[in-house]
């Protein structure tokens, strides 16, 4: 199985795997940080990101803590949890050594009503990008009708859409050719639960850190 690109909560295997997967083809590799629970597995640390550069495999950074799943039930997509998340994903990035320009890409991992996206997605994202260092970019993973909000209020550089097409505006969106990344649907590769993902044929720049 080919994968260009691919994103999972595993660094340590990712890393691990790094040879099997490049010999894949693998391009890059999108890795959580996760604000709730940073001293966890599912937060690239240094020596995972190290040896996936060094394979000579590039790294993107994806941030989510609950992702305002089971339908926003952890009351964690606002203006206060946006501040938290911007602050602490630039912080992380600043401890990691990632480059300037490098892309966040703060999640939504579920679907979102008009009234959620206006009441509770746009004040976390405006909240994350003030909090966010200038040096680093803002990106967003979500439905296809958040990511067409974001792009109207101007607060993303990048767009990452997610696999579930029976969400909010996703379809509408996929086919709008808008997205710079399209989340596939998850699979084991080398071992290792991902999901594959494809870039925009049209852009260069996903806002990963270059190996």
């Amino acid at each position: 199985m080919s994968i260009q690109v691919l994103d999972s909560p595993d660094p340590r295997h990712v890393a691990a795997k790094i040879e099997t997967l490049k010999a894949q083809g693998l391009k890059a590799a999108i890795l959580y940080i996760s604000p709730i629970n940073p001293a966890g597995d599912k937060t690239a640390k240094k020596p995972a990101i190290s040896a996936i550069l060094a394979a000579g495999v590039d790294v993107g950074f994806v941030c989510e803590g609950w992702g305002g799943s089971n339908n926003f039930a952890h009351q964690d997509i606002n203006a206060t949890c946006g501040a938290r998340d911007g602050a602490m994903c630039g912080h992380w990035l600043d401890q990691l050594g990632a480059p300037a320009g490098t892309v966040i890409y703060p999640t939504v991992d579920n679907d979102a009503s008009i009234t959620q996206i206006n009441g509770l997605c746009l004040p976390y994202f405006r909240a994350f990008r003030l909090a966010l260092p200038i040096k680093y970019r803002m990106g967003a993973y979500g439905c296809g009708a958040l990511l067409q909000a974001l792009d109207g209020a101007r607060l993303i550089d990048l767009r990452w859409l997610s696999n579930a097409m029976g969400w909010n505006g996703s379809r509408a969106y996929r086919d709008s050719k808008k997205w710079d990344i399209l989340q596939g649907l998850a699979a084991k590769v080398a071992g290792i639960d991902i999901d594959p993902d494809q870039i925009s044929p049209t852009r260069t720049d996903f806002g990963f850190w270059r190996h």
